[in-house]
């Protein structure tokens, strides 16, 4: 019993590295066919996901499509 005890001991007083902070960037929309998708394990890693949605523009200003 006294060796178990020594050995959680030992293992609470070792720190875990901090998690490095990892951006991921995903692209929506018209234009971003040919872009790379991002994988499950992209996702698993990431601290921070930001989503680039495209959208068709006229003279510098969105276009709403009438459907």
């Amino acid at each position: 019993m006294r060796s178990i005890a020594s050995r959680l001991r030992r293992l609470e007083n070792i720190t875990t590295p901090e998690r490095r902070s990892r951006v991921l960037v995903r692209y929506e929309g018209p234009g971003s066919e040919n872009l790379p998708e991002p994988n499950e394990e992209d996702y698993y890693d990431a601290t921070t996901v930001i989503t680039v949605r495209f959208v068709a523009a006229k003279d510098g200003r969105p276009v709403e499509s009438s459907v």
